[in-house]
């Protein structure tokens, strides 16, 4: 019990001294908490890999694209390694993130449990103008056909578990940074801190007949604090027998979402 204290009380401190990034519109989150939080490394103590593809907005042209693969695996006792690759495209702008995962259980009894989850990679940011239909000729972010950055990315985690009630909070992006733009003379590209919640209680049982009623809440502040925007979503998941699973919610002021 000591060790754990002092594990948690650790990373508590680091997440304390520093600070964290852009992140994609996620959906079936409920399938695959990884593209939530690093902590969810190992939930399941077996190996597990998740690839998928989100088209957005599909009517508009430029609209996001996002194309992800992520996993991760048990490497000894409450203690289990992954990864992530993500590649999001939105107009002219593509975003590549790619990271390795560690996460550390702390058990406080049989379905009562802490996770501790850090993610380390990187960021690159490139700018394609090559398509672009430029109004303002002399602008001189469009002198290039393409540019490009890269910077470091870390990202911490942490998911509490009770029984069938869980509880997850996350800061994708560690240490704000700054990606400088070449060939670009003054270009930059600042990735800014986010923080993801997400807090759900699953009523009967997997194998049987199952509800799940959860919120996920994103959030990012920018101007050095003073301007913050928020984004709530809840949703309500149906499992038949661990085999068919039918959800329904609401992003608030964006849509209405349907799972089959």
């Amino acid at each position: 019990m000591k060790n754990n204290l002092f594990i948690l009380f650790s990373f508590i401190l680091i997440s304390s001294l520093v600070y964290t990034q852009q992140i994609q519109q996620t959906n079936l989150y409920e399938f695959n908490k990884l593209k939530l939080n690093p902590a969810f490394a190992g939930e399941n103590n077996c190996s597990k890999i998740n690839i998928g593809h989100l088209g957005q907005w599909s009517r508009f042209n430029g609209a996001p694209q996002i194309s992800y693969v992520n996993g991760s695996f048990e490497v000894g006792k409450n203690m289990s390694l992954g990864g992530k690759i993500t590649l999001d495209r939105l107009g002219t702008l593509t975003m590549l993130n790619a990271q390795g995962l560690y996460s550390y259980k702390l058990n406080f009894g049989k379905l009562h449990n802490l996770s501790l989850g850090l993610g380390i990679g990187i960021n690159q940011n490139s700018f394609d103008f090559s398509g672009s239909t430029i109004q303002h000729v002399s602008d001189p972010s469009l002198n290039q056909e393409r540019v490009r950055g890269s910077t470091f990315y870390s990202e911490f985690g942490l998911v509490y578990t009770i029984k069938n009630f869980q509880l997850s909070f996350s800061i994708p992006n560690i240490i704000e940074s700054t990606s400088k733009l070449s060939p670009t003379i003054s270009g930059l590209y600042i990735n800014k801190r986010h923080m993801l919640g997400y807090i759900a209680y699953r009523f009967g049982e997997l194998n049987k007949l199952s509800l799940t009623p959860s919120i996920l809440y994103k959030s990012i502040w920018y101007n050095n604090g003073a301007i913050g925007q928020h984004q709530i979503e809840g949703n309500l998941l149906l499992n038949i027998k661990d085999l068919i699973q039918l959800g329904f919610g609401y992003r608030h002021e964006t849509a209405f979402l349907g799972r089959l």
